[in-house]
């Protein structure tokens, strides 16, 4: 149901953007389209695979804010999102939902219609604010990210530590966080910033065991 997404892919980020706003009704219809496409698969998958879980990818925000208002998300997205996951919920299966970037503003919206897990909550989202808001309610799956420092190749460990015990500490009290996070590199292969993820992974599992058991 990566609605925003494929209709993107069809129209470029400029071709399509600029549709939305100036032919709302043209594009309602091509999505409503592409969301029988949508519903035949979630039924199918259903039915057939008895997933554990639902992972409705749709990334709908740039580092900075949404690609377009809530308004228009909630006016043209939500709707169609929420006949798929309807189809989910009423199989009793927990929904997750990916979306990048300074995106809360478009979570109240999508909790309503059945998110369970919103992942990756990014830290350019308040995420405090959205714990406190929501409770129990929305499990925040992320919520770290340790930039790559100006001395770098050179990193204090301490401080890396501290700094995934500092996102427990303002994320997990009473459940509803799973950390998620690396240090600012997609140089995967840098046996550097290899040994830095392995110190924040090895961090969060310890601190895992004391904040979950």
């Amino acid at each position: 149901a990566d609605l925003f997404q494929q209709f993107i892919g069809f129209m470029g980020f400029t071709e399509g953007l600029c549709a939305i706003y100036e032919e709302q009704e043209e594009v309602e219809e091509l999505l409503d389209y592409m969301l029988e496409h949508s519903l035949y698969i979630t039924k199918n998958l259903l039915h057939y695979y008895k997933p554990e879980g639902y992972y409705l990818l749709d990334d709908t925000a740039s580092k900075l804010n949404p690609f377009i208002s809530p308004k228009l998300f909630e006016e043209i997205f939500v709707p169609r999102y929420k006949k798929c996951l309807d189809l989910v919920r009423d199989d009793n299966v927990p929904i997750f939902y990916h979306n990048c970037g300074r995106c809360e503003d478009l979570i109240p919206a999508m909790v309503d219609i059945g998110v369970n897990v919103w992942d990756p909550a990014q830290v350019e989202n308040d995420l405090v604010a959205m714990k406190q808001k929501y409770g129990s309610k929305l499990a925040i799956n992320g919520g770290f990210e340790f930039r790559m420092p100006s001395t770098w190749p050179v990193v204090d460990e301490e401080e890396v530590r501290e700094e995934v015990r500092k996102t427990f500490d303002r994320l997990a009290p009473n459940g509803g966080f799973i950390f998620n996070g690396m240090i600012t590199s997609l140089d995967y292969f840098d046996p550097k910033v290899q040994e830095v993820n392995g110190w924040i992974v090895d961090e969060a599992k310890r601190l895992s065991k004391t904040v979950y058991n």
